[in-house]
């Protein structure tokens, strides 16, 4: 059965449209490095387009042109077409149970539960940035859903908290932003130590505007952070 999801079309043209900007980036910054003449063998302007494209992850969606000395790119308009109005927001569900076992809506009810269960057990590699962990003992097993657990508690509290203090997505458009990337925006915030001979310096790096934001909807207390310790 083929299944659409509304959050989920909304979801994947987000994706897409910050994908493909990424993309027309780079293939303009090549096609302006050609322009300059600092690349001129169409293998090498090939290769570098092929790179870009490849992970790009909607390289299907553009059209290359190359001779030597000459690049020149533009969109796939009927790929464009199928990635926007046939795969946006869906996608194929297969059960070996009968129509007398399971109507549609209970196999879509169940699919949905099972991905709200698996993306919390990927908390600990995702959220929290842990390496794959195989346990052979019943209690490890139990310790390490308890983990999870925590784990998926945190972030949802934490979404909640970004949610009620109304912090947005920079990237996207009416999106709060997400427990994750918040993380990932804390992430980049350093605590560095500066020797000086017989002292050092402790500071904390300048925090940006987003940054700012994330840590007063946490209730994080940044008072004495832009105070250098001296020992």
């Amino acid at each position: 059965m083929v299944v659409t999801s509304l959050a989920r079309f909304a979801r994947d043209n987000a994706r897409r449209s910050e994908l493909l900007s990424r993309c027309e980036d780079k293939l303009v910054a090549l096609e302006d490095r050609v322009r300059a003449g600092r690349l001129c063998d169409p293998a090498k302007i090939g290769a570098a387009a092929d790179r870009i494209l490849r992970d790009s992850g909607v390289g299907r969606c553009f059209t290359t042109y190359i001779r030597r000395g000459s690049f020149s790119w533009d969109h796939d308009q009927e790929a464009l077409h199928y990635e926007e109005d046939l795969l946006a927001g869906r996608y194929v569900l297969s059960t070996s149970l009968g129509n007398e076992q399971a109507s549609t809506e209970s196999v879509v009810r169940y699919y949905r539960a099972l991905q709200r269960v698996e993306r919390r057990f990927r908390v600990l590699k995702d959220f929290i940035g842990l390496r794959p962990i195989y346990h052979w003992k019943e209690r490890r097993v139990r310790g390490h859903i308890a983990v999870c657990m925590l784990a998926a508690t945190i972030e949802a509290v934490m979404g909640k908290d970004l949610a009620t203090a109304r912090v947005m997505d920079p990237d996207l458009d009416g999106q709060v932003l997400s427990a994750r990337r918040a993380l990932a925006e804390l992430n980049r915030i350093r605590r560095v130590s500066l020797d000086a001979g017989d002292h050092s310096v402790t500071v904390v790096t300048r925090r940006n505007a987003l940054q700012s934001k994330i840590l007063a909807a946490f209730g994080v207390d940044t008072s004495d952070w832009d105070r250098a310790t001296i020992a």
